[in-house]
């Protein structure tokens, strides 16, 4: 969870804790902006005694009355709107946009979802955690698992994971495993900055594709992020643009050199 969240409510002795995230919940302001805003970490597991004993702390008796029959009686989903709407965080128009999103979710298969909390692990620098999701997804054997495209997203993710825990053999077997399914130009470009950082030897099958203009392309442009993560202490912000697919990076670079550029006249005004 990030960002600043001014509590005026109750707080409570025993807090909620999210072990994704390793954060402790303590008022119910808290868990609304968490429910709102992390919907993919949030699986049936949550609606469990400690929910139920973190309302109570908070004084919501009542409330926790109706989530344990709702949760009885409809599903996760129903539990976490009537949550949002009675602790009244949100406004009507925000209520309604949440609900739409839980209507999007419910219609997902289980291994869309799944793949979903991954990736936003991944997004929020979890991944360990990630990484055991990707894994459940592959080992759930789900109808998209015959989806080339699908798979391949899997195994990129998992090597990026991989790469920034600094488990490289890991992450060029995922780059490989990904490559194989999509022949993807950009996966050769991993391939070839996982073995910069390394060591890993680019397996054969996909080394043999790279040109040596493209060699040279590569190293350019990993030389240019080596750069421009030095100068701008920004790596981390770096590295995630580059993770992106190849249609969002060129946008989200754009949107990383706008902010730096705006954040330094700042400081020189």
């Amino acid at each position: 969870m990030s960002g600043l969240i001014l509590c005026r409510e109750k707080t409570v002795t025993h807090p909620y804790y999210v072990a994704e995230l390793g954060i402790h919940l303590y008022t119910g302001e808290e868990l609304s902006y968490f429910i709102c805003n992390n919907i993919l970490l949030i699986d049936e597991d949550f609606i469990d005694e400690r929910l139920f004993d973190f309302l109570e702390q908070l004084g919501e008796t009542r409330l926790c009355e109706r989530a344990r029959r709702l949760k009885e009686q409809a599903g996760l989903y129903d539990v976490l709107y009537l949550l949002l709407q009675e602790l009244r965080y949100y406004t009507t128009a925000e209520l309604f946009a949440f609900r739409h999103r839980l209507e999007e979710l419910s219609e997902a298969s289980p291994g869309v979802r799944m793949k979903a909390k991954g990736d936003y692990l991944f997004e929020c620098g979890q991944f360990y955690h990630a990484i055991r999701v990707y894994d459940q997804v592959m080992e759930g054997g789900g109808s998209e698992m015959a989806d080339s495209e699908f798979v391949a997203k899997i195994w990129h993710n998992k090597g990026c994971c991989n790469a920034r825990l600094e488990i490289f053999d890991e992450a060029m077997y995922c780059m490989e495993k990904a490559y194989q399914l999509t022949k993807d130009t950009m996966l050769l470009e991993k391939m070839f900055v996982i073995s910069e950082l390394g060591g890993e030897h680019i397996p054969h099958a996909a080394d043999d594709v790279i040109s040596p203009a493209m060699r040279r392309q590569f190293r350019t442009d990993l030389e240019d992020r080596k750069k421009m993560a030095m100068y701008s202490g920004k790596a981390l912000e770096v590295a995630t643009a580059m993770d992106k697919e190849p249609e969002e990076r060129e946008e989200a670079f754009r949107t990383l050199l706008a902010r730096w550029k705006e954040e330094y006249r700042r400081n020189q005004a």
